[in-house]
């Protein structure tokens, strides 16, 4: 497994203990079919979704810091210039 996947999963069982816990699901869930089918749904569909949105805007703010940072060395050179 991926490292994206296990951190997936690992959020995924954290969202649905603590789903079932609050809503009082754990007397329905008994059957571990029903179990795994919960966060199997979780895990493959929602999260992964979530992760890479979240990748992508982390990639996008850093590649913006990059760009400022360098605009700010070079302003910096110019007016160490005059």
């Amino acid at each position: 497994m991926r490292f994206v996947d296990l951190l997936a999963k690992f959020f995924c069982d954290i969202v649905t203990g603590i789903i079932v816990e609050f809503t009082g699901l754990r007397q329905y869930l008994t059957l571990k079919s029903m179990w795994i089918g919960i966060t199997w749904l979780l895990t493959y569909l929602a999260i992964p979704k979530a992760l890479t949105h979240l990748s992508m805007m982390m990639l996008i703010a850093n590649e913006k810091a990059i760009k400022r940072k360098a605009n700010f060395e070079q302003s910096k050179k110019l007016k160490e210039r005059l």
